[in-house]
């Protein structure tokens, strides 16, 4: 176990890249299952985005585990142009509920995929061609995870 009074280190990486070929959901979930499986024994948990052709992915755990996920997601050719937006180190998971939670943006209600995309956009191409600022990044990813977490749901 770990020494008592060590400091909880988790790194969080949030990547975006371009999808190589068009995703079916159902192979998005099964995707994100592997995934799932996976993480759970090496304590990453985490977020899989899909829409417009793009993932988006956080993943946060233990530095090592990270690493091997970050290299095999750059040397997996489903994905290209992947791009680092945030890299930083954390005491508290963001994702705690999921050893890899999926999103996708093309499936559900139009007005939350809207606004998730609008989300996933924001993280992307911050506004004015501003440099990402990991207070502004983390503060979208945090509206994010509200928003899967508790989408809402139409009266009926």
């Amino acid at each position: 176990g770990l020494a008592r009074g060590s400091v909880l280190r988790i790194r969080r990486i949030l990547y975006v890249s371009r999808a190589s070929f068009e995703i079916s959901d159902s192979q998005l979930q099964m995707l994100a299952t592997r995934a799932s499986n996976r993480n759970a024994t090496v304590g990453l948990t985490g977020l899989l985005v899909y829409g417009g052709g793009w993932f988006m992915q956080v993943i946060e755990g233990p530095a090592t585990s990270v690493e091997l996920v970050l290299t095999r997601i750059l040397r997996d050719d489903r994905h290209q142009d992947v791009e680092i937006l945030l890299d930083d180190q954390t005491r508290d998971r963001m994702f705690t509920a999921w050893s890899m939670g999926v999103q996708n943006l093309e499936t559900g209600t139009p007005d939350i995929r809207d606004r998730l995309l609008g989300i996933v956009e924001g993280i992307r191409k911050p506004k004015s061609g501003a440099k990402h600022s990991r207070a502004a990044t983390v503060s979208l990813l945090r509206e994010f995870q509200v928003l899967v977490s508790h989408p809402a749901r139409e009266a009926g």
